[in-house]
């Protein structure tokens, strides 16, 4: 069986693609158009000092200390590919590339969008003046992009381009009927004009296992070739935008063989899609490298801030959907009601950054905290295990990744949790402290740094519960098994 793996975010293909090769499965990965370091496989498993640019990363810059990347990763683009097409097709080539930028100035706008909506109640004067030169870009943007629209929709395409086209817009009027956005011709063209870039790959292979959005391609451009979907948070919203890609992923999810889904919450989101071939598997969490050790860097931080606990909350600084800034101020309440000499570390990575920053003086809490540059993963499993508990996200009642790997490590871990979401998924529910508010979370690091031997228990507990329901072996197994019924 020969799999490929399309996408590579937070390297949940790379991890996954390890776990089958260790199993005897072909699985390789296809990593397009993505440079961010965390879809990276030297982020994931090289030991390496210093930083490395976040969005393109160059490691030949870099001590990987004898780490190579495997020749099964593929990493590609698109942009490069069109380039490098063959001059008798010159002009599929000039429109492939300006098809491109059409769905980049998409994603451009989408990524906008959505941050000036999580910051429109802020009355700042500057947020004003920025909010007034954004509509105006936004104007103009969108008339550049109707342009292009209306000047793109002539280019070569075969009979069967035309054909699919037709037959996917027919096939969406009948699953969504009732949805107000119906798929269209210019929803589809900007997708399929790449399909000679997808279909040198896919042809190769027996199955697609597609991640986040990356379904639209083998649904419109390999009709016949099996795929699966793999969603990582990415069900919970995109399918239902009024846009093409919502359009599309939410069509690619009812066409899939089998929709493989890691966050128990959006058990909802499938059924409103009316999938019923859904299969839960957990994130890839390889406890064979996350494992309780000792680390030098135990004594190293008590010693330099001059502590006797550490907590350690590697979540990106976003507050609407990971909920850092609860974890904040219930973290300096515990302070100022104890007097207790606790460290907090934190990443500096998302776009609230700055934001957090500002509460953490406004709290006076800046002797406290610790910042440190976004962590390697090898980085991180030293810091989970440097570390009396870890503080994971807030808002979703389900397990991200980062709660499994603190597992692992065998500590104990607060987050967002709810039994009766993941039951469906679990026997069992994790040992997780659950929290959503800034109360409760303030009641468990009360409960959990004043005693020694409950840490001990629920970090044990922990480690035992990730061998039995999140190991490698079987998330590996399953993985198979979905592929076998898909091909069946």
């Amino acid at each position: 069986m020969k799999v490929l793996l399309v996408g590579n975010v937070a390297n949940n293909s790379y991890n996954n693609a390890k776990l089958l090769r260790r199993k005897g499965i072909e699985a390789d990965v296809l990593c397009y158009d993505y440079t961010h370091v965390m879809g990276q496989p030297e982020w994931e498993d090289a030991e390496f000092e210093g930083q490395v640019d976040e969005f393109n990363p160059d490691w030949k810059k870099v001590d990987l200390n004898g780490f190579k990347r495997p020749s099964w990763f593929i990493q590609t683009s698109i942009l490069r590919t069109i380039r490098q097409n063959d001059k008798s097709k010159e002009k599929i080539r000039k429109t492939s590339f300006v098809l491109y930028l059409i769905l980049k100035i998409e994603q451009v706008g989408r990524r906008a969008n959505t941050e000036i909506e999580k910051y429109r109640k802020r009355n700042e004067p500057s947020f004003k003046i920025g909010l007034g030169l954004y509509s105006g870009w936004k104007k103009v943007i969108r008339m550049i992009f109707q342009f292009l629209k209306k000047r793109c929709t002539v280019f070569y395409l075969s009979k069967t381009d035309k054909t699919i086209i037709k037959t996917l817009c027919q096939e969406f009027q009948d699953a969504f009927e009732k949805r107000q956005d119906q798929l269209i011709f210019e929803d589809i063209y900007p997708y399929i004009v790449h399909e000679e870039f997808f279909q040198a790959y896919f042809k190769k292979y027996d199955i697609i296992h597609a991640c986040a959005t990356d379904p639209i391609y083998p649904m419109l451009v390999s009709p016949g070739k099996p795929y699966v979907t793999f969603e990582h948070g990415t069900m919970r919203d995109i399918p239902f935008e009024d846009s093409a890609r919502g359009r599309l992923l939410s069509l690619a999810y009812r066409k899939a063989r089998k929709v493989i889904i890691t966050n128990s919450d959006v058990l909802s989101s499938a059924k409103k899609l009316k999938v019923d071939n859904y299969v839960f598997i957990p994130h890839p969490i390889d406890e064979t490298q996350y494992y309780p050790r000792k680390t030098p860097l135990f004594d190293e931080l008590r010693n330099k801030y001059n502590v006797d606990l550490v907590i350690f909350c590697p979540v990106r600084h976003d507050w609407e959907v990971k909920g850092t800034d609860i974890h904040i101020r219930a973290f300096a309440r515990y302070i100022k009601n104890t007097g207790r000499k606790v460290l907090l570390m934190l990443a500096a990575w998302g776009n609230e950054v700055t934001r957090s920053k500002a509460l953490i003086q406004e709290l006076g809490i800046e002797k406290n905290v610790a910042w440190f540059s976004t962590l390697s993963k090898m980085k991180l499993i030293k810091h989970i295990n440097a570390s009396d508990v870890i503080l994971d996200q807030l808002v979703y009642p389900c397990l991200s990744g980062i709660a499994p790997g603190g597992m692992a490590c065998a500590k104990p871990v607060i987050a967002a949790f709810k039994h009766e979401t993941c039951q469906w998924c679990f026997d069992e529910p994790p040992p997780v402290l659950s929290a959503f508010t800034e109360e409760e979370v303030l009641a468990h690091l009360e409960r959990l740094l004043e005693d020694k031997e409950l840490r001990k228990k629920i970090g044990r507990k922990s480690r035992e519960w990730m061998l039995k329901y999140h190991g490698w072996e079987l998330v590996a197994d399953r993985l198979i098994k979905v592929y076998r019924e898909a091909l069946s």
